[in-house]
């Protein structure tokens, strides 16, 4: 059971106001939210974040990815084409600490809600625009999304066998190393304000993060002047010998031996010793000159072998880095991984008690967790409008007109 106090939080009293959709955005805000601040999530009416109506959906009809993305945040909903919307959520973001958007470029400054226009009114605001490309340069304005962005970057091209097409990866790499880049240029901003007094304008691209995390591949082509061009490489490495994935009935075990010392260690576990003393295995690039060599004596020591499970216990007692590749409910149920809290359970209105992937940093307890449950559709609309000043009779005047949206206040009328 969660019993994180957002008010103990280390980002407790910050108020953050996000226009996110799907990943990205709401990634990032959630991150915020379980490290203390509150965060507001403007959706449109009726059918809010696009991510609610994605991913696997339990009985009642709730997404599990939205319920994931969202866990702790407020909804207000609210149609931005109309006057009266487009104020109230105006004067919400100036007195706001932090914005966080992934629309396409230009969109929030069509709405006037550019950083230029609400840094005149709120000086410390901080921005965060995440997009597929970035807000500059010849692909700002394109549509995109994380999978695009990492065939764009390089990503797909490298991922597969050698000898077929790329595939994708069903992780979501992109968006996810875009959110923990957003949050830590946030929290530098904070820091930053506390000096100055200053906001910032953050512009985090999904493609920038590919090539940043692309640094081995980019590396080899850029430091050999385009001789080495690195490709698929399948179940095993041409660069790090040996490291790869092995078989042992219907099961691969990954090994990765980066050092000599993981060298000797994997020679001695399988018995070749006299590797040990040959010239042609003596260092890291002897062993990438006969790597074929290598890799064919290893996968003939793992075809050998009956146990995956008791295969790995052996090698990791010995020492060799390696581990077993995991299906999905055995990484649901492995031991070290719940030792380390990553999962919480929650009393999901509506749905009952379900567990939600933790945040995977680990601070004091009662200064950073995953918090609260997440909203329905405009859930909070009323109560943010009246904390911006709005009495009773005006908001149900903006609920009569169509201007703002809650599920809450549908259900009741109808």
């Amino acid at each position: 059971m969660n019993t994180f106090d957002t008010s103990k939080g280390l980002l407790r009293g910050i108020k953050v106001v996000e226009f996110g959709q799907f990943v990205a955005g709401p990634h990032t805000t959630l991150l915020l939210s379980s490290l203390g601040a509150e965060v507001i999530k403007v959706e449109r009416p009726v059918y809010g974040d696009g991510g609610r109506g994605i991913g696997f959906f339990d009985k009642s009809g709730v997404s599990g990815f939205f319920t994931q993305q969202n866990c702790g945040k407020k909804s207000i909903s609210v149609n931005l084409k109309h006057p009266e919307g487009l104020k109230a959520i105006y004067n919400l973001c100036i007195k706001s600490d932090i914005i966080v958007e992934n629309f396409r470029p230009g969109s929030m400054e069509r709405l006037g809600l550019g950083y230029e226009k609400l840094s005149k009114r709120n000086p410390g605001l901080i921005m965060c625009s995440i997009s597929a490309y970035g807000q500059t340069g010849p692909y700002s304005t394109r549509p995109g999304f994380g999978p695009l962005v990492e065939a764009l970057g390089g990503v797909t091209e490298l991922t597969g066998d050698p000898n077929s097409t790329p595939v994708q990866t069903r992780y979501m790499i992109a968006d996810n190393i875009a959110a923990d880049k957003a949050v830590g240029a946030i929290c530098a901003s904070l820091f930053d304000r506390t000096r100055t007094g200053k906001g910032q304008c953050i512009d985090i691209s999904l493609l920038d993060c590919i090539v940043e995390g692309d640094e081995t591949t980019l590396q080899h082509y850029i430091w050999s002047n385009g001789e080495r061009k690195l490709t698929r490489r399948g179940k095993t490495d041409d660069t790090v010998v040996p490291f790869g994935i092995f078989q042992v009935k219907d099961r691969y075990i990954a090994i990765h031996c980066a050092t000599n010392e993981n060298w000797v260690k994997l020679c001695k576990s399988i018995n070749q010793n006299e590797w040990l003393l040959d010239e042609r295995f003596s260092s890291l690039e002897n062993r990438r000159k006969n790597r074929v060599e290598v890799y064919k004596v290893i996968n003939e020591w793992f075809s050998k072998k009956t146990d995956a499970y008791e295969t790995v216990k052996y090698l990791q007692q010995n020492g060799v880095p390696c581990e077993l590749a995991k299906r999905v409910n055995e990484v649901a149920e492995d031991t070290q991984i719940n030792a380390r809290n990553m999962f919480v359970e929650k009393e999901i209105p509506g749905i009952g008690r379900r567990k939600i992937i933790n945040v995977a940093y680990k601070i004091n307890p009662s200064k950073a967790s995953l918090s609260g449950v997440p909203p329905s559709l405009g859930e909070h609309t009323d109560l943010i409008l009246s904390e911006l000043g709005y009495n009773r009779q005006k908001i149900k005047q903006l609920h009569s007109d169509g201007v703002v949206f809650s599920t809450k206040n549908s259900n009741s009328n109808s």
